[in-house]
Parts: structure tokens; sequence; C-alpha cells
């Protein structure tokens, strides 16, 4: 018997005033200004929106929420990718800037919990998407769990590291550490390791190129080769007095490759001045054990957040999908 965990939905209740479509491109400056409104004047430097946005509509699945002004009162945007399950590729919604809009004469919430079922509903409606993922916030995260199919949250794995810390000394490995982002050498080095994880975001080179070579964040890159074949990768990111290692694929094959990628990772650290290292890292034991070899601990001040899974498709169950995935900080968008 097959299994059908798709979400239940009815008939949305029609909102006086209130419209839902997709985006279009004369939204986003809106979207802007109300990502800014919603999240206390933060600001997303107009490069980072059309680096997510812009040019990558083939990457965006979004609606909004319209009055009858056609002004916007919110948002729920979804980046499309690939997610690998026991073998299989299925194409993905990943739901970020999420956000709603105080307005008069509306109640936020009601607009908001109609916004997430309509595009749930959307995504139902097309034949190509499976599964959607992402760390939802308290309310999203009740709505997601009481009328959308959502699973419950898996803890996401935070650990920290103290940047200052002796770094050991490496003599005799038969490894080189190099600074670049080589596309098809990580995509061979991610086909060589994805059996490792039976559910993960495939991290192809056009994912890779997208979610980070193109990306105008200033990333770094450190991998760890044996002549000219690739053992480990990862990709970093300064902030503030932090690095965080955003990204991270290891064949698994021989532990001393990750051990001295975690030594460059800390010796990266102490040359930029930074004090302490954040990583999330969950469906890789093998990694957790090295990394706790290497100085790793449970970060003490987590992030309120965990990872839910919706499915999209029969045949697919979205709690042994959460539990199962590989996740970094890559698989969000905090870095």
């Amino acid at each position: 018997m097959v299994i059908d965990a798709r979400p239940k939905l009815p008939p949305l209740e029609p909102i006086e005033g209130v419209s839902f479509r997709l985006v279009n491109e004369e939204d986003w400056p809106a979207i802007e200004a109300g990502f800014s409104e919603a999240f206390n004047g933060a600001q997303r430097p107009r490069s980072e929106w059309l680096w997510k946005y812009g040019a990558n509509h083939e990457r965006v699945f979004a609606l909004v929420a319209v009055d009858r002004q056609s002004e916007l009162i919110a948002y729920y945007g979804s980046l499309i990718g690939h997610l690998q399950v026991d073998g299989q590729e299925h194409k993905s919604l990943q739901p970020c800037d999420v956000f709603r809009l105080k307005r008069e004469g509306t109640s936020t919430a009601m607009v908001f919990s109609a916004l997430v079922q309509e595009t749930i509903l959307h995504a139902l409606q097309h034949e190509d998407f499976a599964i959607g993922f992402g760390f939802p916030g308290a309310r999203h995260l009740q709505i997601g769990l009481k009328r959308l199919g959502y699973s419950d949250p898996v803890d996401v794995i935070q650990l920290v590291r103290a940047a200052s810390a002796g770094i050991p000394r490496v003599l005799r490995w038969p490894y080189r550490v190099d600074d670049h982002a080589d596309l098809a050498s990580i995509e061979s080095l991610w086909q060589r390791s994805s059996h490792r994880y039976p559910v993960a975001q495939v991290r192809d080179s056009a994912y890779l190129d997208y979610r980070y070579v193109k990306n105008p964040i200033n990333y770094i890159y450190r991998s760890v080769s044996r002549g000219k074949r690739l053992h480990a990768w990862t990709v970093l990111r300064k902030v503030d007095n932090q690095i965080k290692v955003v990204d991270l694929v290891w064949d698994g094959r021989d532990s001393r490759a990750l051990r001295l990628l975690n030594l460059e990772i800390i010796r990266c650290a102490v040359e930029a001045g930074a004090t302490t290292l954040e990583m999330w890292l969950n469906g890789d034991e093998k990694a957790l054990r090295i990394f706790a070899a290497g100085g790793w601990g449970p970060n003490p001040n987590p992030l309120p957040l965990g990872l839910t899974v919706a499915v999209l498709k029969p045949g697919l169950e979205p709690h042994a999908i959460a539990k199962r995935m590989y996740v970094t900080l890559g698989d969000s968008d905090l870095a």
C-alpha cells in the first residue's frame, strides 16, 4: 500500500478585500520594502535580492497576498531545488523570506495562514514538486502542524568551537589544502559521497554555482585533496567575530582528510580575527565524532529551529525524511 501523506486541504475560504497570486516582476520593490518593515528595519543588500530572485526566476516559487489596491500584505517565497531520497531525486521547495505586514482592516494572522495554505495548494497542483522542507518560525510551524501536514520538527544539531585554541601541527599527511571552488571536482566528490546521505539536497555543480559562486556574499572555500582527487570541501563565511561553516562535503574514506579540514577551518578563523566558529551538522554521525574530537561541542545558545518536511506526492513519509536529512547551514538561508 502506497503511503499518501500529502496535506488534505479544504477549499480556501475567501477573505474580503484580499487576493492571492503568484509573484510577478513588478512586486519585488514592495517585497523588499515589506521585508524591511516586517523584520524591524533589516536591510538586505540589493545585490543579494538580485542574486536570490532577480535573475533566477526559474528557481523561485512565490506567492503574495494583496489588498484591493494591490498593495502587499504578505509574502511566501520558496526556492526550488532537488532533494535526493534513497537514491531518487525529487524536485523540492524551501520556504524563505516569509512574512506578513500589519494593515488596518485585515486580520494579518488570518491572511498569513491563508497565504501559506494557498501556496501549498498551488504546489500540489504543480506536477513536478514532491517535497517541501525548511526551518519555520513558531507561527508558521503552528499552522503547518495543524493544517498542512508538516512533520514534527527535528532538532538541528548546532555546534560551536573557540577559535583561540591551539592548532596542532600536521606532519607527513598525504593531503594538500586548496582555497578555491572547482565545481567539476566538487560535483565529482558529491557523486562519490552522496551515498553516505540517504536524504540530502543535491550538491551538483548547478546548485553549487548558484548557491555559492554567484552569491554576492564573500564566501571562503577550503578543500582537501590527495593527488588529483578531492576528499573534503567546505564553505565558510565570516560574520562579525565568528566563522560559520556553511557547507561541507566529505567522502568518508579517511578521517585524516576531515581532521585536516577541521584544522584548516580553525586556522582560517584565527587568521580572520574570529573568536568563535559555528556549524550545523545533521545526518553524518561519523563526521560529528571527528569534529567532537577536534574541539567542537553543542551550542549553549542554539537558535530555536527545527527541520520540518511536507510531502506533495504519494509514497513519501515526511518525518522519515526529516530525521534522516543531511543538514548544514547552507540548507537554510541564514548564511
